[in-house]
């Protein structure tokens, strides 16, 4: 086996993949015109979302396989796996709905009193 082999069984793939896309992203961002870079997300807005959803998602499955070791060749195995995602997503939500209550809650009335000017 030879490096590349060697790198590519170490490394998984969703990562090298990942990994080119930035590069990609910061290549083109520091050699072209940015306002040009922007029309283009602009004008393929719904693609960089599914990308960026997709690629989030492969690194999300990847870790539950990995964390949880569940085996995806069976039924069970899958739905287990669909299992902790939704129970992650919820828990993503309930989350979101707490920071946001909170936020909520405070007095963002700025208070000269309090050394303001």
């Amino acid at each position: 086996m030879g490096v590349v082999g060697a790198v590519f069984s170490v490394v998984p793939l969703w990562l090298i993949v990942s990994l080119i896309l930035v590069v990609l992203m910061v290549i083109l961002m520091r050699t072209t015109n940015q306002v040009y870079v922007l029309y283009l997300v602009k004008n393929n807005f719904f693609l960089f979302f599914l990308a960026v959803f997709f690629i989030i998602f492969a690194i999300s499955i990847t870790h539950i396989h990995t964390t949880y070791d569940f085996d995806l060749t069976s039924a069970e195995g899958i739905s287990q796996i669909i299992q902790v995602y939704v129970d992650w997503l919820i828990g993503f939500a309930r989350n979101l709905g707490k920071v946001t209550s909170y936020a909520i809650q405070q007095d963002w009335v700025y208070n000269k009193t309090a050394g303001g000017k």
